[in-house]
């Protein structure tokens, strides 16, 4: 009996890998990381320097002398963001925020939220460089624009946890996968989204549109809340 448990196990194990590397895109989130995403982000960034030149929190909110109305008024632009947005809130430079954590900080974060024993991947480097998915160390204090860990919750349910300049979200890679839904779901602590653009090397803070994205939002992105989540509460989400 309890060999027959363990083939099991391993099976699972096997499948769950075989579905990671060979389906992998589709574990991905298109939004947060899209493929020929912008047509001239560029052209917009000198407007979102003012803003970043101020500063940004560790907690992700954006320092400004403006008014909240002001700060969340729409930086002009075209291309993918613009396009899939409801609003486009900042535009910054990975190499020159502050918020990065190191690759040591980024397990303690994700180890601190209950996502213990997961391997924790990089592609590009602080300068946009791609590289072949790489784990990062535990001692390390290299920085990178956005790392991954991927978790299955005790049902089976294979989640990608992304880590974007400081910023934790979810995405449900399972639910994505086998959803009949418009938009893909991501799962975040705020309906603001940052996403990476490899093209550019630049953040992009925005509020997505429900037709690109839709944003669950939770108090924490956790394992305990990752667990809670089933399927029929995901589907159901502002529904």
């Amino acid at each position: 009996m309890k060999s027959n448990t363990f083939l099991t196990f391993i099976f699972l194990i096997i499948i769950v890998l075989a579905v990671v590397f060979v389906v992998k895109p589709k574990f991905l989130s298109d939004y947060l990381q899209p493929e020929n995403s912008q047509e001239s982000i560029e052209n917009s960034a000198e407007q979102a320097n003012a803003p970043e030149e101020e500063g940004n929190n560790m907690d992700g909110s954006h320092e400004s002398a403006e008014s909240p109305d002001e700060q969340t008024s729409v930086i002009e632009g075209e291309g993918y963001y613009w396009d899939n947005s409801q609003k486009v809130i900042a535009v910054i430079d990975a190499k020159q925020s502050n918020d990065i954590p190191s690759d040591s900080e980024v397990i303690n974060i994700l180890e601190e939220r209950g996502f213990t024993g997961c391997t924790v991947t990089y592609e590009y480097d602080l300068d946009g460089n791609y590289y072949e998915e790489t784990e990062i160390s535990d001692s390390s204090s290299e920085k990178h624009p956005m790392c991954l860990a991927y978790y299955m919750n005790d049902r089976g349910e294979m989640w990608t946890i992304h880590v974007i300049n400081g910023k934790v979200l979810a995405y449900p890679s399972t639910f994505n996968l086998d959803s009949d839904l418009q938009a893909e779901i991501i799962v975040s602590e705020t309906k603001e989204i940052t996403s990476y653009d490899y093209e550019t090397n630049k953040y992009i803070v925005t509020i997505p549109k429900d037709t690109a994205a839709i944003v669950m939002t939770v108090d924490r992105i956790d394992a305990e809340t990752l667990e809670k989540l089933t399927v029929e509460e995901i589907s159901n989400y502002e529904k």
